[in-house]
């Protein structure tokens, strides 16, 4: 190959990519333009509401009520790594990992085993665990708005 044949592919290879990336960026910019649109603030000790949709979790079947699978889709290792932590931290737990099974899928797989002589199923700890790391956003939530208020009054 040739020095001009080797610069005229090197050209289209780049000519390709900045496309690439520009329709990237306007997907984007539609996308956020689409999903941030300006809403009040919530009042104080309220939830604050998200745009964007509550995605529904899936549990494959499992061959006894002690084993499950849950599969939360539109989510990545945020939610499953914290899920991880929480369910693991419950003694009824026995086995609890998370996977993502393609880091282009926003899709989140979590296994959970429970201890059968404890008495709890494996969605009753699922939901617990949910349940936990919402009061632990919350609590996160609210202290970071009372130091942002403390701020805001030694600033003035």
């Amino acid at each position: 190959m040739r020095a001009s044949e080797r610069r005229s592919v090197m050209h289209a290879s780049v000519r390709h990519r900045r496309r690439r990336a520009s329709r990237t960026a306007a997907k984007t910019r539609d996308f956020l333009g689409h999903h941030t649109k300006a809403q009040p603030p919530p009042a104080a000790g309220a939830r604050r509401q998200t745009s964007t949709p509550v995605a529904p979790i899936v549990m494959s079947r499992a061959s006894t009520s002690h084993e499950a699978t849950f599969t939360l889709e539109n989510e990545d290792h945020t939610l499953g790594n914290a899920l991880r932590y929480v369910l693991n931290a419950n003694p009824a737990v026995t086995l609890c990992g998370y996977s993502v099974p393609h880091p282009m899928e926003r899709k989140v797989n979590v296994r959970v085993q429970t201890n059968p002589a404890s008495g709890v199923t494996a969605q009753g700890v699922m939901r617990d665990a949910l349940l936990d790391v919402i009061s632990v956003c919350d609590h996160v939530h609210e202290t970071f708005e009372k130091a942002e208020a403390a701020f805001e009054k030694g600033k003035k």
